[in-house]
């Protein structure tokens, strides 16, 4: 009986061990995940801002786009960036527009098959479980909460975006553009 008792106990403890550890091991995961997802935002907000040229395109309500637009009820950022690759050697430039919003708690990013018309595509989810987005753009005279420039060739000098995540986590990152 005692036997039992001692191999009982063992064994719960064994048990309680293992669950630990397979809770700890999803934990990390999840983190690493989430790690993931903000390394691969920032990689692609720094490559798209790095390659914004100030190429206004057809289309929207007012029947042109800036080659920079963000803020307000807008999406985040939307612009025309260089450097798209094209491996596959189709009749297209090397040039698209990109469109960067949060929409249902997701940091998405968007782009368009043509410069001028066309909607955009499937988006890219870069970050889920996003409460609060804010972006801020850099000007000559200081940050705006709107880029709309009276020139639609202009681009911000640099870019903020605001992320409140799941959780209460802040993170705040700045991004050149055109640098």
């Amino acid at each position: 009986m005692v036997a039992l008792l001692v191999f009982g106990m063992i064994a719960g403890a064994g048990a309680l061990l293992l669950a630990t550890g397979v809770d700890s091991q999803a934990r990390v995961a999840e983190r690493l995940d989430a790690s993931a997802q903000l390394r691969r935002a920032h990689a692609l907000l720094s490559a798209d801002m790095a390659q914004a040229v100030a190429r206004p395109t057809r289309g929207g309500p007012t029947g042109q786009r800036p080659a920079f637009a963000g803020g307000g009820a807008g999406p985040i950022a939307l612009l025309v960036r260089a450097g798209w690759d094209n491996p596959g050697g189709d009749p297209r430039p090397n040039l698209q527009r990109v469109e960067y919003r949060v929409e249902g708690g997701r940091l998405m990013r968007l782009t368009a098959a043509a410069l001028d018309g066309g909607e955009p595509g499937n988006p890219l989810v870069l970050v889920e479980g996003v409460r609060v987005a804010t972006a801020r753009y850099r000007a000559d005279e200081g940050w705006r909460d709107v880029w709309d420039p009276v020139d639609p060739t202009l681009l911000p000098r640099a870019i903020e975006i605001n992320l409140t995540l799941a959780g209460g986590r802040s993170l705040t990152q700045r991004f050149m553009v055109a640098a």
